[in-house]
């Protein structure tokens, strides 16, 4: 604790309340609490060097912990995000953060703040649906129109029957990631999406193969919080899209555990979101720190 993690908690406190310059998002905080921060006896020692990687992947941790409690719970901003990176050499920095700008994975009280901003008529109704099952199923824009329900011994299971040509997967089960409020609750509608379905609720008409697009289409209509959503990403130099509630699936699977309090593999998180190994990893392989 007080070599690992005080340290850590200390060198955050300082940067953001007592030095001249504030950090205005994770990453930032993260360079200058590990590379500029004094810390050891009498403050002798500058940063965590690199080559120290057991010791400098542990205060890592620590300092995800940190923020990953004040996003989800105090309801900080999307730009405190963690930065599930391991940051052994520069090199290796450039390549993880060029892949991490493909996908900017949104927070749940994002979710929640537009989940509660759909009209009334039928058509956001559907609309409203599909994100509900989107972000908490992590699916693809394009298979929604790939749902079904099958029954087993206890109760109904979703499947999707979408089919990639470069995958491997002709159809699978699907598992719920569930999107919570302030409280660390699920949303209300977060429990019974199946049984909704079930029972004949509908989702948007999408002609085959433009999921993305008509999904992106309609978000952008509801430009009172969808934009704001997307400025907020921009703010972290990524760019918000129909992918996003998918990418907040896959941030979620990596990094938080299961409700026996085990942690999720990889090979899990990919199957589950209908990936190749290797495909999974390339995509977001910046979250797997925090497993």
């Amino acid at each position: 604790m007080k070599k690992k993690q005080l340290p850590i908690l200390e060198g955050i406190i300082f940067y953001m309340t007592k030095a001249k310059y504030k950090p205005d998002k994770s990453r930032n905080l993260f360079k200058k609490v590990f590379n500029e921060n004094r810390h050891g006896r009498n403050n002798q020692l500058v940063g965590w060097p690199s080559t120290k990687a057991t010791q400098r992947r542990h205060m890592g941790l620590a300092f995800n912990k940190f923020l990953d409690y004040y996003l989800n719970f105090e309801d900080f901003l999307s730009c405190w995000r963690p930065e599930y990176l391991d940051f052994k050499d520069k090199k290796e920095e450039e390549n993880i953060s060029r892949i991490k700008r493909l996908g900017y994975p949104l927070i749940d009280s994002q979710i929640g703040r537009l989940v509660d901003n759909f009209s009334d008529n039928p058509t956001a109704q559907e609309w409203k649906f599909a994100v509900q099952i989107c972000a908490v199923y992590g699916l693809r824009p394009e298979e929604l129109n790939h749902l079904v329900i099958r029954y087993g011994d206890d109760k109904p299971k979703l499947w999707c029957t979408y089919h990639k040509a470069n995958s491997r997967f002709k159809e699978r089960q699907l598992f719920p990631l569930m999107v919570l409020d302030i409280d660390g609750k699920p949303f209300d509608w977060c429990r019974n999406l199946v049984q909704r379905l079930g029972a004949g609720e509908k989702l948007p008409n999408i002609p085959k193969g433009n999921g993305e697009q008509y999904l992106g289409s309609y978000l952008r209509s509801i430009k009172n919080i969808w934009l704001s959503i997307c400025a907020e990403a921009e703010a972290e130099a990524q760019e918000c899209a129909p992918y996003s509630f998918r990418h907040r699936y896959a941030y979620v699977a990596h990094t938080k555990p299961t409700e026996k309090g085990t942690d999720r593999s990889p090979n899990q998180i990919a199957n589950s979101m209908g990936h190749d190994l290797n495909t999974h990893t390339v995509s977001y392989s910046r979250f797997e720190l925090a497993t």
